[in-house]
């Protein structure tokens, strides 16, 4: 059973929250999240992903509870085995998994997506898996596809061009260059 919840209890309808999600992965902190859970999933030592569970309690978790380990074991230092021994094991509901996410630094709209990527399936129809359900999916495709999630949503904001980007929330090097090139295009006037 999934964690991800279609009760009615959300306070907006799902396609805008779907639309509040899109915003908050693309916007500086989601970004983040995703290098965060990127680079979670890829130091886990089991390259797999457990369905409608923080952890197993020995050595895998959801997508938040390796996020969750991975940052344990970069502060404590403890092995990935005790990361996953500390978090909630067995079946657990999404409220729970979503409280993990925002208890280490991400928004609640972006726990909530990573929750719904690692339970409800990408929602792709795919050559190798038909149409993605994620309960369907074993622990090692649903990493797979988890992960090829996160790279699609880290790329997608590579295509923002620089002249979409307001001189106000510029970085100083973007305001210099411009500077630059403007002042080189006065002299060659």
């Amino acid at each position: 059973m999934s964690r991800f919840s279609d009760d009615g209890e959300s306070e907006l309808p799902y396609e805008f929250w779907q639309q509040a999600a899109k915003r908050a992965v693309h916007g500086s902190r989601g970004q983040q999240a995703l290098r965060d859970l990127e680079a979670a999933l890829l130091a886990m030592p089991e390259k797999r992903l457990l369905y409608s569970a923080i952890s197993n309690g020995k050595d895998c978790g959801c997508a938040l509870g390796v996020l969750a380990a991975h940052k344990q074991v970069q502060t404590t230092g403890c092995s990935w085995s005790e990361a996953f021994a500390r978090l909630p094991f067995g079946d657990d509901d999404w409220n729970e998994t979503v409280r993990l996410g925002v208890q280490f630094g991400l928004r609640k709209t972006v726990a909530s997506l990573f929750a719904e990527w690692n339970d409800e399936g990408i929602g792709k129809l795919t050559p190798e898996y038909g149409i993605l359900r994620s309960a369907e999916l074993t622990d090692e495709q649903r990493y797979d596809m988890v992960l090829a999630k996160v790279r699609e949503q880290m790329r997608r904001s590579d295509l923002v061009p620089s002249y979409w980007v307001s001189p106000l929330w510029a970085s100083a090097s973007q305001t210099a260059s411009r500077e630059e090139s403007s002042s080189a295009e006065e002299g060659a006037a």
